[in-house]
């Protein structure tokens, strides 16, 4: 049994012209499993992701 995990962070821009952003946390993983029976060889894999989005925050300007 293998496990993997993971994390990204981004800033959700809006459509151009918008003066706000939204920041979004991902967690991320997956398990595989394998094993044989017999004559077959067999891979499990379970793969789950959280999204987390925080607030509309205002560009900072820079003028």
């Amino acid at each position: 049994m293998t496990t993997t995990v993971g994390y990204a962070f981004g800033k959700i821009y809006p459509p151009e012209g918008a003066e706000t952003f939204r920041p979004e946390h991902r967690l991320w993983g997956q398990t595989t499993l394998s094993h044989k029976h017999n004559d077959f060889s067999f891979l499990h894999r379970l793969r789950y992701e959280g999204r987390f989005r925080g607030k509309n925050y205002r560009r900072s300007s820079s003028k």
